[in-house]
This record gives C-alpha cells, structure tokens and sequence, in this order.
C-alpha cells in the first residue's frame, strides 16, 4: 500500500507539473494584438552590424537596407541560407508568419567595371545587380520587381526622387557604383473604414467606408458618433492616444481608423436629510477637469433643513472628503454658488454621490 501511494504520488506530482508547464507555455504566448516576427541579418563573412528587424505579422514591410560591408565584393542581396543565392533585393518587402534569418550575398568586384545596383523601394522581387564596363553606355536590364496596386514608372537616382530613368533605359556610367531606386505610381482607390467600437453616428452602428486616391486625404465623419455613458474623444489610426489628422495625413493604404472614447461618470447631489433642492448632476471623465464652481437659482431651489444652513456636499453622509462648498448668493440674491474645493482632476473612477453637509444655527 506503501509503495502504491507513493507511486500515485509521484504520478499525481508529475501531472500537476506538466499541467503546469502546459498551463504557463498557454498563456505565455498569449496577446492582445497581431504577433510579431523577427528578422535576424546576417553578414555572411562580412563587416559590421546588423539589429534584428521586427516586424508585424501579415504586414508588408520594408527589409532594412544593408549596412555589412566586404573589402572586395558587392552586396547583392538576402539568402535563406549561408551560401544560398539571392532571395530578396536589398530593401525589398517582406510578408511574415514567421521569424526569418537571412544571410547577406556577396560578389566579386572585377577590375575596371562597376556595378548598377537595383533598389525595390517598396516592391518585392529579386533584380540582380548589372555589371558594366567602367566609363561606358549602357541599357538598363528590364524591370523585374513588382508591387501591388502600383504600376512600375521607371528609375530615381534617390529613394524619393521623380524618373530619372525608364525602364531599359540607356545610362552613362563612369567609375563609381550607382544605386538606382523604382519608382512606383499608385493604380485604384484606397478603402478608408470607421470603427465605432460601441458607438453610433446619427443612430446608425456603421459607417460607410470611404474611397479615396493614392496620396489624397479622409474626410472626417460628421457629426461626431455618440455612445451612452461616453465621451467621443477623436479618430484614430493605430495609436489610441494619438490624433488621426483628416487635414494633413495623406492616404497610401487601405486603413481603419478606430473611435476612441472615455467613460463618462456622474456626480450626484444628495441632499441627506434636507428637502427641496434640485442640483443637476455633473458628468466628468476620469482624469477631466471638474466643474471649479456652478450655481444654482433660488428658482430651482436649494436644499434646506429646519435649524441648519448647508455648508457644502462631501463624499460621506457624515465627514468625508469635502468637494464643494456652499458659498452663497455672492452677486445677488438670484444665484446661490458653490466652489469646487477637491482635487482639480477628477481620479474616482465611478459614479459618486456627494451628501449634503448641515451645519445647526
């Protein structure tokens, strides 16, 4: 019985354990958004250093550029394997589902030529570079990257410049190296989305998308949607704290910009024990400024109890955190005051009621 009980033990011991790793690898590779992958560069014999590159899962992504260097050889581009061939041109876009390690391509420099070097800028594909002679004229090899939506429009001598150069062009070469970029010109519309998360925008719970050209802007909804119990604070893009600007954000991607609202709470004015009155409640949101002091005509009326004047209204039926006081008729004998004496940021995050606060003459 012994000898059972301690092996049931240990199998017991082994279960709870592996449930436990099981538990914690669960949990561990949970998010709460899109993954990420890491591209990881590798210089293949050569010089300097390369930081990994992350990147967002099923997002197109531009490779960093090649910073390596090789005394006597050319960088031609990524391999998949350390001697592979090349894969990816340099800065070329890539789409991942999973981390990728690539291996920097090398070629010999022959005297007296010099090398035309292919830039996708934004596209994707392979163009290996073209060897030339040195003081020469040459035509340019065809075009073989791609992007897509975009049309192919010729060659820049920089990464943002206008067509320097088309496609199979002819190009005079001296003694130095020459980077050429592609450059590319949007075809179609751009989809613009709208996420009401929870709101809604003249009753309805959707917003109709709208098209717009490469390079053209958004135009905001209007009015702003509404949600109960919130406040609309702004439109944004991928950052819930950052402003998406309509006037001055071109369009280049199909995108979504998100609602982004704030709970609204409700202060609340009790008059504990005193009759009549009637003090509209205040909505503030968490970390908004509070109302510094508000009024209340004699024809709405103000609390009163026999024998007392009210002094203000506290978090508490008795003592508490004073957050107004009752200052009085203080222009004339229309509009009773009251100031705001707590903090100046509402930090209670819920509805409150403040008691009215009595004191016996």
């Amino acid at each position: 019985m012994i000898i059972r009980s301690v092996s049931v033990q240990k199998f017991l011991t082994l279960f709870i354990l592996i449930g436990l790793v099981a538990g914690f690898t669960a949990c561990s590779n949970g998010n709460d958004g899109p993954a990420s992958y890491t591209i990881i560069f590798n210089s293949s014999g050569g010089e300097g250093t390369m930081p990994n590159q992350t990147v967002v899962e099923n997002t197109s992504t531009p490779l960093n550029a090649n910073v390596f260097t090789k005394e006597g050889y050319n960088f031609a581009g990524w391999a998949l394997s350390e001697g592979g061939t090349v894969v990816y041109a340099n800065g070329a876009s890539v789409v991942l589902t999973s981390n990728l390690n690539l291996f920097a391509v090398w070629e010999t420099i022959i005297e007296g030529t010099v090398i035309i070097i292919f830039n996708p800028n934004g596209g994707s594909g392979v163009m290996p570079n073209q060897v030339v002679d040195e003081n020469t004229t040459e035509t340019l090899n065809e075009n073989t990257f791609t992007r897509e939506l975009h049309t192919f429009e010729g060659w820049s001598l920089t990464a943002g410049g206008g067509v320097d150069y088309e496609d199979e062009d002819s190009i005079t070469v001296q003694t130095s190296n020459i980077n050429l970029f592609a450059v590319w010109k949007h075809v179609g519309m751009l989809t613009v989305s709208f996420n009401l998360d929870g709101g809604t925008l003249n009753g309805a719970a959707e917003i109709n998308s709208q098209q717009v050209a490469f390079g053209g802007f958004a135009t905001r909804p209007f009015p702003d949607p509404t949600r109960d119990g919130f406040v609309f604070v702004r439109w944004y893009h991928t950052n819930p704290n950052t402003t998406f600007s309509f006037f001055s954000t071109p369009i280049t991607d199909d995108i979504t910009l998100t609602a982004r609202w704030e709970r609204l709470y409700t202060i609340t004015f009790d008059p504990n024990g005193g009759v009549g009155g009637n003090i509209p409640p205040i909505r503030v949101v968490l970390g908004g400024r509070v109302p510094v002091n508000f009024f209340i005509t004699t024809e709405q009326g103000i609390p009163a109890m026999e024998d007392h004047r009210l002094i203000g209204y506290s978090d508490a039926p008795e003592g508490g955190t004073m957050y107004y006081t009752a200052t009085g008729f203080v222009y004339d004998q229309i509009n009773f005051w009251f100031d705001y004496v707590g903090d100046e940021f509402w930090n209670r995050p819920n509805d409150t009621i403040l008691y009215a606060q009595w004191q016996r003459i």
